[in-house]
């Protein structure tokens, strides 16, 4: 699967050349795009200032420099993978729509692409959150259907003592004969 890389770098180099700049600038360029995304990350997970923090630690790693000016696919698999992470932190933290799944589906497909025993590695991560996800989220349906069963019984409750004691909806006597209401 590292062939789609290999295969992106010919037509890279048929374009830009053979140079040691332009055969390294796209690695480098998904470096930096990874320190961003590393802060973005860290800004979802807990704050502003811890983001910035962890992109910046990020950026002045010696390893991080080193992948950067590397001619090779883990520049690109840790930014498809901060990419399908913060796919899956939007996911997980907000009502989902078809699209959000879909942008993670397409960043997990890319990043598969590129390096599949990373990808072998991250997906038992995101499925151990996506799990955890869906157990709070059951729990979360779980206490709203029975607080809206609870609100719907106390309300037929009310309903039928207020029925089999003679008074309508509004509160006012039922009329009728031998009532008041109507005299």
């Amino acid at each position: 699967m590292i062939g789609v890389y290999y295969f992106a770098m010919h037509w890279w180099c048929a374009l830009c050349g053979t140079s040691a700049f332009a055969v390294r600038l796209p690695g480098a360029t998904a470096v930096v795009a990874s320190a961003g995304l590393t802060a973005v990350l860290g800004r979802r997970l807990t704050s502003w200032t811890d983001g910035l923090v962890a992109g910046l630690v990020f950026a002045v790693l010696p390893a991080t420099a080193r992948t950067g000016q590397d001619i090779r696919v883990y520049a690109f698999t840790i930014l498809f993978a901060l990419i399908a992470t913060l796919a899956l932190v939007r996911v997980t933290r907000s009502e989902v729509a078809r699209r959000a799944w879909i942008g993670y589906a397409a960043a997990l497909v890319a990043f598969g692409c590129l390096h599949l025993v990373a990808f072998v590695l991250l997906m038992p991560a995101h499925l151990v959150v996506l799990g955890s996800c869906a157990r709070r989220d059951r729990s979360r349906v779980r206490r709203r259907s029975s607080r809206s069963a609870r609100s719907r019984s106390c309300w037929c409750r009310w309903r039928l003592s207020a029925t089999r004691s003679g008074c309508s909806s509004t509160g006012s006597a039922r009329s009728g004969p031998g009532s008041s209401a109507g005299r």
